[in-house]
């Protein structure tokens, strides 16, 4: 079986935290505390998911109170999909706290129920659910 952890930066204290998450219900008790946390209205909470089975690579997931944007990078770092909305244009963006603000394009997001079947998908398997629009041009 394998476990999940959530990364992320602690916006108050500026250090890496890492907490065990298991299910849907665990994933939104995180964000909605790490929402509680953001300083600034104008920048997203992102956290990152990692599985103990490496071979699932990542997911980084940014927030917002529209939708949710993914972007998974494979276990060896060469090859990453986003979550594609087809709405915004390239040049709108949001920023996001990770290790630092980072910009993430407005139509990465997806509405949440559709990225928790994204993050259940891969927690169960580590694929990428077929259910959601994905993308290879996340840059």
């Amino acid at each position: 079986m394998t476990h999940t952890e959530a990364k992320f930066w602690n916006p108050q204290t500026n250090k890496l935290t890492t907490e065990p998450v298991s299910d849907q219900d665990s994933i939104e008790k995180l964000i909605s505390e790490l929402s509680k946390k953001y300083p600034n209205p104008n920048t997203l909470p992102g956290f990152e998911l990692v599985s103990s089975n490496k071979t699932y690579g990542t997911l980084a997931i940014a927030v917002a109170p529209f939708g949710w944007a993914i972007i998974h990078t494979s276990e060896d770092h060469l090859t990453q999909h986003c979550t594609n909305s087809k709405q915004g244009s390239d040049e709108e963006s949001l920023d996001v706290q990770w290790e630092e603000v980072d910009s993430v394009p407005r139509k990465w997001f997806i509405p949440k129920n559709e990225a928790l079947v994204g993050i259940k998908q891969w927690m169960l398997d580590g694929t990428l659910s077929p259910a959601v629009a994905w993308c290879d041009k996340c840059y």
